[in-house]
C-alpha cells in the first residue's frame, strides 16, 4: 500500500462531538488518505457510529480495552499507519478547508523539517499555535510566541499537524510517562530539535480547536495542574543534559519549591513528588536522548530566545 497520508485521531469520551467533527473532517481530506481512529476505551459505542464509515473502508477503527492516555492511544495509531506522513488531529479539531494532497509541499525546501504544526483558532478566534521554549530560573517554561509568522516553532501541536512518519516513528513517538495529559508534544518536539531536527509553523493553514473541552470536563483543576507541574519536572530530568542547565536546576530548586509553596501552588510540590516516582524511568530517557544527541539543549533554547 503506496499510502503518501495517514490521519491519526484518538478519542475519548464526547464521542458526538468527535462524530460531529469527524463527518466534517474527512470530506477535506485527499482521496486515498488512510484514516486511523483510535478509541481509548471511551465506552460510548464508538464502533457502531463510525460502522458506516468502516463498511467503506473509510477509516480503520483501533480499540484500546483499557485506557491509556493520550500518548499511549495516539501511539497505537502512529504505529499501525502506513503513510510517509502523518497528520495527527485531535477529537475537538475541525478543519475548515481541503487539506493539501501534496502534503511533502511542506519539507521539500528543507530536509531538516520532522514536522509542520498550523495555526489553531479557538473560540475566541485568535489563532493560536507557535510557541516558544526557553530556560530560566532552573525551569523549562514555554509560551506562546509574540507573532504568527511561519518560521520554527517549539513544538508541534499534537492536536493538530503533520509529520514525516520516518522521523516520527525513529523518535519512538509520543512518551506515555507523561499520561494522561500535558508536555508529551513538546517533548516529542524537543528531542526532534536535539537530533538536529527542526519543526515549523505554518500559518497559512487553520483548523478550529477547542482546546482542553475533554480534559476540563473530565478532570478536577487541582488534578489538571499537579499532572502539569509533575510533568514539567518529567521533561526537564529527561531532556535537560548540558551540564550547567542541570547544575542551575538543581541551585534553584529548593527556592522554587519554597516560594511556591509560601504562594500556595501545593500542586507544585505534589507534582515534584510525583515526578520522583519515575526516577529509573527518567535516568533510561536520559540515557537515549544523551546517545541520539547532536544539538545541545542551550542551542535549542537561543533558537528561540
Amino acid at each position: 500500500m503506496n499510502t503518501k497520508l495517514s490521519v491519526v485521531i484518538p478519542v475519548y469520551k464526547k464521542t458526538d462531538m468527535f462524530m460531529e467533527n469527524f463527518v466534517n473532517n474527512i470530506s477535506f481530506l485527499p482521496k486515498n488518505t488512510e484514516v486511523i481512529v483510535v478509541d481509548d476505551a471511551s465506552c460510548e459505542y464508538l464502533e457502531e457510529k463510525l460502522e458506516p464509515f468502516i463498511k467503506k473502508g473509510l477509516v480503520t477503527l483501533i480499540t484500546n480495552e483499557k485506557n491509556m492516555g493520550f500518548s499511549g492511544a495516539i501511539n497505537r495509531g502512529i504505529f499501525a499507519s502506513q503513510g510517509t506522513y502523518v497528520l495527527l488531529l485531535n477529537s475537538d479539531v475541525r478543519l475548515v478547508s481541503s487539506f493539501t494532497d501534496k502534503p511533502e509541499k511542506y519539507f521539500n525546501d528543507n530536509s531538516k523539517i520532522a514536522a509542520v504544526s498550523f495555526a489553531e483558532q479557538g473560540e475566541g478566534r485568535d489563532l493560536l499555535g507557535k510557541s516558544e521554549i526557553f530556560f530560566t530560573r532552573g525551569l523549562v517554561i514555554h509560551s506562546r510566541s509574540k507573532n504568527n509568522d511561519a518560521g520554527l516553532t517549539a513544538w508541534a501541536s499534537g492536536g493538530s499537524c503533520l509529520f514525516r512518519s520516518d522521523r516520527l516513528k525513529a523518535l519512538h513517538a509520543f512518551d506515555d510517562m507523561y499520561a494522561p495529559f500535558y508536555w508529551e508534544d513538546i517533548d516529542l518536539s524537543f528531542r526532534a530539535y536535539s537530533r538536529g531536527w527542526h519543526v515549523l509553523f505554518e500559518p497559512s493553514y487553520v483548523v478550529e480547536h477547542v482546546r482542553e473541552s475533554t480534559i476540563q470536563s473530565l478532570f478536577s483543576t487541582s488534578l489538571v495542574k499537579q499532572v502539569a507541574y509533575r510533568n514539567q519536572f518529567l521533561f526537564t530530568w529527561s531532556n535537560i543534559t548540558d551540564v550547567h542547565l542541570t547544575l542551575l536546576h538543581l541551585l534553584w530548586l529548593p527556592y522554587n519549591l519554597f516560594v511556591l509553596s509560601i504562594r500556595g501552588e501545593t500542586q507544585f510540590i505534589s507534582g515534584f513528588f510525583a515526578a520522583l516516582l519515575f526516577i529509573p524511568t527518567i535516568l533510561r530517557r536520559r540515557s537515549l536522548k544523551l546517545h541520539n544527541q547532536r544539538i545541545s539543549d542551550s542551542k535549542i533554547f537561543e533558537l528561540f530566545s
